[in-house]
């Protein structure tokens, strides 16, 4: 679990490093949400979703779009002992699973079941 003090600061660390990339600290927040996507860090996206929307709450429509698409690229395009292909087949017959993602983005256990049942049911596809 990701506390609010280490977010704000990685967060910060991110902008103040990369400020020429990002016009607010939005920016750095997404690029950490792909960060734990890649490192396989599910809760954290989920907990970390969660304290910035709290103090941040205008990105919170932003992060509901985007997450899909960075779960997508950032973490079952980059599993290994899963195929990318199958997922990509799948996910155009079950559109829904973005609605899973969107609808848990800030449940830490919710979120984690979503992307465990979407894992399981491209294995059996």
């Amino acid at each position: 679990m990701i506390t609010e003090k280490e977010l704000i600061e990685r967060v910060q660390g991110k902008f103040n490093k990369s400020s020429n990339r990002y016009n607010s600290p939005n920016g750095a927040f997404l690029e950490l949400i792909r960060d734990f996507a890649a490192q396989e860090r599910i809760e954290n996206i989920a907990d970390a979703i969660k304290i910035y929307t709290e103090k941040n709450p205008k990105i919170d429509s932003l992060i509901a779009v985007s997450l899909p698409g960075i779960l997508s690229n950032c973490y079952f395009a980059t599993l290994k002992d899963f195929s990318f292909e199958k997922f990509l087949e799948w996910s155009s017959l079950n559109s829904d699973w973005r609605y899973w993602i969107k609808e848990n983005r800030k449940d830490s256990a919710g979120l984690s079941l979503s992307v465990q049942k979407i894992r399981q049911e491209v294995a059996n596809c």
